[in-house]
C-alpha cells in the first residue's frame, strides 16, 4: 500500500513550510524559533462548540484563530479565541459574494493570512491579510483558482495550495507569483 498523490502533496507542503519557517527564523534571529519570541503552545482546553465546519486552526501564545464555513447560510467565519479562558473573543464573516469557503490559515505574528473561495473546485479566491487585533482586512488579492490553504514565512513570502493540493503557489504579499 502506498500513499495517494494528494497525501504526498500535503506532506511535501508541510515539510516545505517547516523548512522555510525554520530557515527564516534561524537567518533572521541567529538561533531559531525560541529567539524569535515563540513560546510552546502548551495544553489547549476544550474548543467551544458550534464552530460549524472547521477549515483551519492557528495556535498562538495567547490566541487561537479558527476558520470555518457555515455552508447553509454561506458564511466564511474567522473565530478569535482566548487561550486562557477558551472563550470566543470575536467572530467575523469574510464572505464575498459567492466566496464563502475559507481556507486553512496562519497567523505569522503580524497578520492572519486566509483565503475565501467559491465552494467548488476550479473556481476563484481572494487571499486576505487580516489584522489579528481588529480582524479587519488590510489587504487582499484575487486568485483564479480555489485556494484551500495559505501560509506565510513572516518575511513577505506566501505559499498556497488549491483544492486537493494539486497545485502550489508562491506569492509575495501583493499576490505576485
Amino acid at each position: 500500500m502506498g500513499f495517494s498523490p494528494s497525501k504526498v502533496r500535503v506532506v511535501i507542503l508541510i515539510v516545505f513550510v517547516m523548512i522555510l519557517s525554520a530557515g527564516r527564523a534561524v537567518a533572521e534571529k541567529g538561533q531559531g524559533a525560541a529567539s524569535a519570541g515563540l513560546k510552546p503552545a502548551g495544553k489547549l482546553g476544550p474548543i467551544p462548540d458550534d464552530l460549524f465546519h472547521v477549515q483551519g486552526v492557528s495556535v498562538g501564545t495567547d490566541t487561537l484563530f479558527i476558520s470555518s464555513v457555515k455552508k447553509d447560510s454561506g458564511e466564511a467565519l474567522l473565530w478569535k479565541i482566548d487561550r486562557k479562558t477558551m472563550k470566543i473573543v470575536a467572530v467575523k464573516n469574510y464572505e464575498e459574494s459567492l466566496k464563502y469557503h475559507p481556507s486553512g490559515l496562519q497567523n505569522d505574528g503580524k497578520s492572519i493570512w486566509m483565503a475565501v473561495a467559491v465552494y467548488a473546485k476550479n473556481t476563484s479566491s481572494a487571499v486576505l491579510r487580516i489584522n489579528p487585533d481588529t480582524m479587519k482586512v488590510e489587504k487582499k488579492f484575487k486568485v483564479k483558482d480555489h485556494i484551500g490553504l495559505v501560509t506565510s514565512d513572516g518575511a513577505g513570502t506566501l505559499i498556497g495550495a488549491n483544492w486537493d493540493a494539486r497545485k502550489f503557489y508562491v506569492w509575495n504579499e501583493n499576490g505576485e507569483l
